[in-house]
């Protein structure tokens, strides 16, 4: 009886997270769950924040600041909607096909692919519906660099601000999957649970 259930765990660990549904349930909590707390922060900010006006959360680290962003995340590509829709569908295959081949026990691996889905799928449903993408999450604002120092180097239109981008918590849930998957990748694979000995029976 023993090795029969250690035999149907080794399969369970061995199989991919497709076929898994304790890992479709990790994959889609923390997408939908990241999700939902990106579209309802940013129906709230565009409900009740002005426009270009900034309001001080917590002064000097996070304040709430009204923008529609035409490009990507540091405004980067403004008015290429489709480019970036096109880009997310695409992002959003990878990250499927990725899900399905990861280990059944990956949990690490799902959240971080989780939270990369979550934040393509924030910014894609702006770009669909919107036109563009809701902003409103301003840190360190009216921070400015020491010694009188702005950036970029050589801009025409120099930011004295530590950070002048202004985003939204899909960026932040994107971010953090990226940089959770790359710590993943630089430590290796994630280890899949060995079957445990024990007595037959």
């Amino acid at each position: 009886m023993a090795s029969t259930v250690q035999s149907e765990a080794a399969t369970a660990a061995a199989r991919g997270a497709g076929r898994s549904v304790h890992a479709w349930t990790i994959f889609l909590s923390v997408s939908v769950l990241m999700l939902g707390a990106d579209l309802l922060s940013k129906h709230l900010a565009f409900a009740h924040v002005p426009e270009h006006r900034l309001i001080p959360v917590i002064p000097k680290l996070l304040g709430l600041e009204r923008v529609s962003n035409h490009g990507a995340i540091f405004g980067i590509g403004q008015g290429q909607r489709w480019f970036f829709v096109l880009a997310s569908v695409a992002a959003m295959s990878v990250i499927g096909r990725l899900f399905w081949r990861s280990g059944a026990r990956a949990r690490a691996t799902h959240v971080a692919l989780a939270l990369i889905l979550a934040g393509a799928l924030g910014n894609l449903y702006d770009r669909l519906f919107f036109g563009f993408v809701r902003d409103m999450l301003h840190l360190f604002p009216e921070v400015n660099l020491p010694f009188g120092w702005s950036w970029p180097i050589g801009s025409s239109t120099p930011m004295r601000e530590v950070y002048p981008w202004i985003f939204n918590l899909a960026d932040v849930s994107l971010l953090a999957g990226v940089l959770l998957l790359g710590a993943i990748i630089w430590r290796g694979p994630e280890p899949r649970p060995r079957p445990r000995s024990g007595p037959r029976g």
